[in-house]
């Protein structure tokens, strides 16, 4: 390996183990059924339980007489969020040519928000379910008919 070789690869080496930036993202809720819950994802393939109404309706056809399935998931809520920036008053209070049309901003008002940093925002409160409830029937070969609440 060259000496050119050596230190890109070793640039590269030492890159990646610099951390990155990381972001939330968003609320996580697993899929609807254990079954594709367990395949990972790859439930689609063989989807083989009344759950196929939401990933693959076309294995409706291959599910076998009458089939019921009744799942919930219990979401709890907790969870906060630090807004960066603060509320501006779009240089208002340093204006001598405008004025706004409810007067200048008190900086010894305890509401006057101007220049201030958004406040934390928190979300929690009693656990809510996610209820699924699917019926199939396969009245005939080639067949197969759902409905459900996913």
């Amino acid at each position: 390996m060259t000496p050119r070789a050596l230190l890109a690869t070793l640039t590269l080496f030492t890159l990646s183990l610099a951390p990155g930036l990381a972001h939330a993202g968003g609320f996580e809720f697993a899929g609807p059924g254990t079954r594709a819950l367990g395949r990972g994802g790859a439930f689609m393939a063989r989807a083989d339980d009344p759950m196929a109404l939401g990933y693959n309706p076309a294995a409706l056809a291959f599910l076998p007489g009458y089939q019921l399935q009744l799942g919930s998931h219990l979401i709890f809520y907790d969870a906060c969020v630090n807004r960066p920036g603060g509320y501006d008053d779009s240089d208002v209070s340093g204006s001598w040519a405008f004025e706004s049309q409810f007067g200048a901003p008190d900086s010894t008002d305890p509401t006057n928000w101007v220049n201030q940093p958004f406040p934390q925002v928190c979300r929690d409160g009693l656990p809510g379910p996610s209820p699924q409830l699917v019926f199939t029937m396969h009245p005939m070969p080639g067949l197969g008919i759902g409905v459900g609440i996913l």
